[in-house]
C-alpha cells in the first residue's frame, strides 16, 4: 500500500484516485482503538510512510466538531439507541412467546416451518448487530477521550490536583461530564440488558437458527448447484466442476439412498423437474463446512474469478441470474459462523473490559496501580449512587469487572490482573452495599413518617406547600427484588447482605431511641413512642421486600 514508484508488486494508496478514498476514511475515523486504553492516531502513525506528506497530514483534523460528533455518544444517538432497544425487545419477546407456544404442543418439531426459522435467525442476528454497534460506539468514544486528554487549565478547573497518575485522570476521571456519564451508564445498561435477554433465551431459539442455516446450505448444494454443474460439464470446465462436486461432498446432507451423483448430466428439462429432498434437521453444519463452502463459492462467483471474465469467445461459468443468487448466499453465509458460535459471539459483543484496562498508562506513568477513584467502573457506579435516576442500572457498571476478569484469566492468562480486579471489586462492592443500605433505610423511615403523620396537619400543610409531603416512588424496589448478583464467577446473595446492613441500622436506631429516653425526663415518653412506632412501621414496610428478623 506504500510501494515505491517502480515496484510492480505493490500500490501507492496515497496517489491519484486512491487518495480520495483513503483520505476519506482517515478523515472520518482518525483515531482507532486497539486494546484497553491503547489507541493509534492515523495522522502520526502514517508519518513513517514514504508517500505520506505533511500536506496530507494537515488535511486530517481530529479535533474538529464534526469528527468529535462521530465519536461521542450524544443525546441524539442515545435516543436512537433507546428506540432501537425498545423496538427490538418488543419484537424479540413476541417471537420467543410464539416459539414457546409451539413447543408446548405435541409433535412441535413438525410444526416448525422454514419461515419461522428464517424469522428467528434474522431476529437473533439483528440483536447481535445492535449489541455490537453499541459496544463499538462506547469503544470509539473511550478511544477518542484517551487520544485527547484535558489541557492543564481545564484539568485544574475540574478539581485536578496533579500528582502521580494525573495523566490518566485527564482521560478518564475528569474527561467525562455529567451528561456523558449519564449517557454511558444508560447505554451500558441497555447493552447488558439485551445481552442478558438473549443469553437467557438461547435454549429456546438456537435450534431454529441451526435449522435455518442447515436448510439454506442444503438448498444451495442440492438445487442451486445442479445447473451450474451441467454448464461446467458441457463446457469441459473440469476444475470448476470438481470444485462444485467437492462442495456437495463436504456440505450435502443426503437422504440414504438418494445421493446425488450424475443429476447434472441430465438435460435441462429433466433437471428442472427434479424435486430435491433433504432431511430437515435441527443439527447445524460445522464452522469448517461453512468456511470451506464460502471459499469454493468465492473461487467461482467472484468478479475476479477466471470463469467470470468472459470474452468474445469465452462464456462465463455462471449466468448473470445465477451469480446474483450465489453472491446473495455468499454474503448471507458470512454471518453463519457467528450464530453457530453464538455464546462466543455474544460474549465478544458484550465485552466492555476495555473500560477497566489501563496498562498503557500504568507503563507510561511508571505506577503499579491507580487509585480506585480513577477506575472507570467505579466512576460510573459512583455516579449512579450519587444521582437520583437510573438506580435500576446500579449493577451494570459492575459487569465491567466481570468482563475484565474473563479477559484476564481466559485470554491473557494473567493471574495477577485477576487479583487486582478482585481486590477492587471487594472494595467497591462493600462501599456500594453500605450506600444502598443507608438509602433504603432512609427511604422506609421517611415513608413510615409520612404514613404516621397526622392527617389534619398533613392536609393543612399540603395546602400551604402542595406536594412537598409526598414520598416519591422508590427506584430501589427493582434492586430489592433481585435476589442474587454474579461477580467474578461467584453468586452473591444481595437480599441477605442488604438485610444484614439494614437490620444493623434498625438496631442502632432503636438503641438511640432508648438511650435518649433513659437519659431524659419522663415527659419524653410520648415522643419515644412516636419514634418507636415509626421504626416499627418502617421495619414492617422493609420486611415486605427483604428477609428481615422480627422487630
Amino acid at each position: 500500500l506504500d510501494a515505491e514508484k517502480d515496484n510492480s508488486r505493490g500500490i501507492n494508496a496515497f496517489k491519484e484516485r486512491r487518495a480520495t478514498f483513503v483520505m476519506g476514511l482517515f478523515k472520518q475515523a482518525p483515531v482507532i482503538p486497539l486494546f484497553g486504553d491503547m489507541q493509534i492516531q492515523i495522522k502520526y502513525d502514517l508519518d513513517r510512510c514514504q508517500n505520506w506528506t505533511v500536506q496530507s497530514r494537515e488535511q486530517i483534523d481530529d479535533t474538529s466538531d464534526r469528527v468529535r460528533r462521530n465519536y461521542m455518544i450524544d443525546n441524539m444517538k442515545r435516543q436512537k439507541i433507546r428506540a432501537d432497544y425498545s423496538a427490538y425487545v418488543s419484537k424479540f419477546c413476541t417471537l420467543i412467546n410464539s416459539i414457546r407456544a409451539i413447543r408446548s404442543t405435541p409433535n412441535f418439531s413438525e410444526k416448525i416451518k422454514m419461515p419461522l426459522c428464517a424469522k428467528t435467525y434474522h431476529t437473533v442476528l439483528e440483536g447481535l448487530h445492535l449489541i455490537s454497534e453499541w459496544n463499538r460506539a462506547i469503544r470509539m468514544q473511550s478511544a477518542y477521550k484517551c487520544a485527547h486528554p484535558l489541557d492543564e487549565k481545564e484539568y485544574k478547573s475540574k478539581g485536578g490536583q496533579g500528582g502521580k497518575g494525573h495523566e490518566y485522570e485527564r482521560v478518564v476521571r475528569y474527561a467525562y461530564n455529567q451528561n456523558e456519564l449519564s449517557t454511558l451508564v444508560d447505554v451500558i445498561g441497555m447493552l447488558k440488558g439485551l445481552g442478558s435477554l438473549l443469553q437467557k433465551s438461547e435454549t429456546i431459539f438456537i435450534d431454529l437458527c441451526w435449522r435455518y442455516i442447515h436448510d439454506v446450505m442444503q438448498h444451495f448444494v442440492h438445487a442451486m448447484l445442479t445447473r451450474p454443474m451441467r454448464k461446467a460439464f458441457k463446457a469441459h470446465r473440469s476444475q470448476v466442476l470438481r470444485i462444485m462436486q467437492t462442495m456437495r461432498e463436504i456440505c450435502a446432507d443426503n437422504i440414504p439412498g438418494a445421493e446425488m451423483t450424475d443429476d447434472y448430466k441430465q438435460v435441462k428439462k429433466e433437471i428442472l423437474e427434479i424435486e430435491y429432498k433433504f432431511p430437515n434437521r435441527f443439527t447445524p453444519p460445522t464452522v469448517d463446512q461453512v468456511v470451506l463452502m464460502r471459499r469454493m463459492m468465492n473461487f467461482i462467483c467472484s468478479e475476479r474469478a477466471e470463469g467470470n471474465k468472459g470474452g468474445f469467445f469465452n462464456k462465463r461459468d455462471l449466468k448473470k441470474e445465477w451469480q446474483e443468487e450465489w453472491l446473495k448466499i455468499y454474503d448471507d453465509s458470512y454471518f453463519f459462523q457467528y450464530v453457530l458460535n453464538f455464546k462466543d459471539s455474544l460474549r465478544q459483543s458484550m465485552d466492555l473490559s476495555f473500560l477497566w484496562y489501563r496498562e498503557f498508562y500504568l507503563n507510561m506513568t511508571k505506577q503499579p496501580q491507580f487509585p480506585i477513584d480513577m477506575s472507570m467502573p467505579w466512576i460510573l457506579t459512583k455516579f449512579v449512587i450519587q444521582g437520583v435516576q437510573m438506580k435500576e442500572n446500579i449493577f451494570y457498571p459492575m459487569e465491567i469487572y466481570n468482563d475484565a476478569a474473563e479477559v484476564a484469566l481466559s485470554y491473557l492468562d494473567q493471574r495477577y490482573l485477576f487479583d487486582e480486579i478482585e481486590a477492587e471489586v471487594n472494595l467497591t462492592f462493600d462501599q456500594l452495599l453500605v450506600y444502598l443500605s443507608k438509602e433504603i433505610f432512609k427511604y422506609f423511615k421517611t415513608l413510615a413518617g409520612s404514613i404516621l403523620l397526622d392527617h389534619e396537619y398533613a392536609a393543612a400543610y399540603d395546602r400551604f406547600k402542595a406536594g412537598t409531603l409526598r414520598v416519591p416512588v422508590s427506584r430501589y424496589s427493582t434492586l430489592m427484588s433481585q435476589q442474587t448478583v454474579r461477580l467474578l464467577g461467584r453468586v452473591v446473595n444481595l437480599q441477605v447482605l442488604l438485610a444484614q446492613h439494614i437490620l444493623e441500622s434498625f438496631r442502632k436506631n432503636v438503641s438511640g431511641i432508648v438511650s435518649k429516653f433513659t437519659s431524659g425526663p419522663l415527659s419524653n415518653a410520648c415522643e419515644t413512642k412516636s419514634f418507636l412506632d415509626n421504626a416499627r412501621l418502617a421495619h414492617l414496610l422493609a420486611s415486605k421486600h427483604l428477609p428481615l428478623d422480627s422487630f
